[in-house]
């Protein structure tokens, strides 16, 4: 995560006069119901409140400018506006503007205590506005990684809201989106954190994991035809990996077929650039589908060029242990498949 600007140079808070600031905010809350932000998109590019909105945004990266204008109410001038008809734009702006205070400690803080401003957050989640989604996806992940992170999981963990984060990834077509949604989904399973324990229930009753076997084939199947989103198969990976880390959940990965094919057919394609470092999470995730169903060894002693694939791996787990202790569990595994399949050959003779 990082702060964002809205397509200005930031500025040195010491070079802004207050006033100045105070000004932009007030540009920004809409002067009549004829002008409530609902400006077609194209005159939103022209809007002085987008204009103002932008330039805020930049300036909310700043942390004493930030506080200058949390102090001067732009919390309840961006939740008036979230509530009102408004372009897509000046949705986007309000929402990226949320997100860069968000990243200073006390306002975070600040923010998730405004149990309206966070609904109200949550439900951009259901628009269909690409970059609208960007920024909702973003700024939810900035307020789980908060000291205030319950009042977040409050608004999130909905069934409702679990299912539609899950639609978004998979039906999106825009690059920035699926990252951002991939990144949101990482850090609500992960293990180190807990909001794996609490969205996992949800998100797998929602179909994750059959919707990482779809979006992970059809990675897979863009790697031959050079088509991969960069960094997106990694992701998809690690999704898999932490839900295979849960003891109530893991046999859920174990047992889509779909997912595990795809992930073989990573360790197999781990020689092709577009892979990359999604070949070594693709061999821990292996690790732990053979400690959950050691049959599986069976199935990889018999797939031609597994072993050498694996093999090939090795000088990328030197310096990490996890990957280094999967590689060697995966070919003692199957290496102990061979030793019992020669004696069961021989007791059949």
């Amino acid at each position: 995560m990082e702060i964002e600007n809205g397509g200005k140079e930031l500025c040195d808070s010491t070079l802004v006069d207050p006033s100045y600031v105070i000004h932009l905010i007030r540009e920004m809350i809409p002067q009549s119901s004829c002008d409530e932000f609902d400006a077609t998109e194209d005159t939103a590019k022209d809007d002085p409140s987008a204009e103002a909105g932008c330039v805020l945004w930049d300036l909310a990266a700043n942390d004493s400018l930030a506080k200058l204008m949390v102090d001067n109410y732009i919390l309840d001038v961006i939740l008036g506006i979230l509530q009102a008809p408004k372009s897509d734009r000046i949705r986007e702006i309000c929402l990226g503007i949320l997100g860069n205070l968000a990243f200073h400690e006390e306002l975070s803080g600040v923010i998730a205590e405004n149990r309206e401003l966070l609904s109200t957050v949550v439900l951009q989640l259901f628009v269909t506005d690409a970059q609208t989604l960007v920024e909702t996806c973003r700024l939810i992940n900035v307020g789980l990684h908060s000291k205030q992170i319950e009042n977040w999981i409050g608004e999130i963990n909905t069934q409702e809201t679990l299912e539609h984060i899950l639609w978004i990834a998979e039906n999106t077509l825009n690059e920035q989106l699926v990252e951002k949604v991939l990144e949101l989904l990482l850090t609500m399973v992960d293990s180190e954190k807990k909001t794996a324990a609490v969205f996992l229930p949800g998100l797998v009753k929602s179909g994750i994991v059959s919707l990482l076997a779809k979006l992970t084939t059809s990675q897979v199947e863009g790697i031959t035809q050079g088509s991969i989103l960069t960094g997106v198969l990694e992701s998809l990976l690690q999704l898999a990996l932490e839900v295979s880390l849960s003891d109530e959940f893991s046999g859920s990965i174990a047992d889509d077929n779909e997912l595990k094919a795809a992930v073989f057919q990573v360790v197999h394609l781990s020689w092709k650039d577009e892979v990359g470092v999604a070949a070594v999470t693709a061999m821990v995730l292996v690790a732990n589908l053979l400690s959950q169903k050691p049959a599986l060894a069976k199935e990889l002693c018999e797939d031609a060029g597994f072993m050498e694939r694996l093999l090939a791996l090795k000088p990328l787990t030197e310096n990490d242990d996890a990957a280094c202790n999967a590689l060697s569990s995966i070919i003692q595994r199957i290496e102990q498949q061979k030793r019992e399949s020669i004696l069961e050959a021989q007791r059949i003779r």
